[in-house]
């Protein structure tokens, strides 16, 4: 976990206490939600029907039917935004 830490402090500037690391990701509330893992996001769509989750796409999760699929950087940026502007 110390190397997702690292990555996450170098290139987002987000600090250790402000990371909550679950195997049970439908437990934690927010305005959306992003995963690679298509069991995840599904289940964190059921348990926040009023909110935005979405796959983050990878070659092994290609096949998974889900409404929201993130390919890049960039669309990850649009999805945070657009969560701001729903939240707002």
């Amino acid at each position: 976990m110390s190397e997702r830490i690292d990555w996450m402090r170098q290139y987002f500037d987000i600090q250790p206490l402000q990371i909550v690391f679950s195997c049970e990701k439908h437990l934690i509330s927010g305005d959306g939600f992003v995963d690679d893992n298509p069991e995840n996001v599904l289940y964190w769509a059921r348990s926040h029907p009023e909110k935005t989750a979405a796959l983050w796409d990878a070659p092994y999760n290609r096949n998974a039917r889900v409404q929201r699929r993130l390919r890049s950087w960039p669309e990850l940026l649009d999805f945070a935004r657009f969560l701001k502007l729903r939240s707002s």
